[in-house]
């Protein structure tokens, strides 16, 4: 009789533990963790003014030369739809909200630019979007009189 009981009771287990095991499993199956693939911003700036142009954010510093075009390459995390507003400037992107700002000295002359900036390179609506692949884009800016103009003195 004693057999029975102990073999019972290791069923009872066996089945309680199968039990839980796939319900464990049953409910996991409907969470699905997708992970998109970096996206890729190819960001111009162009400076069309006879002055030279320095951007400085707390992590670097970046001249644009009178005449000249630079670019900076920018990864973003993956999203699952791809446009020119999946994409954030490439000076202050990872930064917070309350951060999100940066220095242009334009000669003697400086601005400080927000995202909320009407003019501002940290707005990504002030660039010339054009897509060059399925998850990559290529931005330009144009500095111009204007932004020379808009510019006041440096404190």
């Amino acid at each position: 009789m004693s057999f029975m009981k102990i073999y019972l009771k290791r069923n009872i287990i066996i089945i309680t533990i199968g039990l839980i095991f796939g319900m464990l499993l049953i409910s996991s199956c409907g969470k699905k963790i997708i992970d998109y693939a970096d996206i890729e911003g190819e960001f111009y700036f162009i400076n069309q003014t006879n002055h030279t142009i320095k951007i400085v954010n707390p992590i670097q510093e970046f001249n644009v030369v009178n005449g000249q075009t630079n670019l900076i390459k920018h990864q973003q995390g993956g999203v699952k739809t791809v446009n020119s507003s999946s994409y954030s400037d490439p000076f202050t992107y990872g930064m917070a909200s309350k951060d999100k700002k940066i220095l242009i000295k334009i000669n003697n002359k400086c601005e400080n630019a927000t995202s909320s900036s009407e003019h501002s390179i940290l707005n990504i609506n002030n660039y010339v979007a054009e897509r060059i692949g399925e998850r990559t884009y290529k931005f330009t800016y144009t500095f111009t009189e204007a932004d020379y103009n808009r510019a006041v003195g440096c404190p």
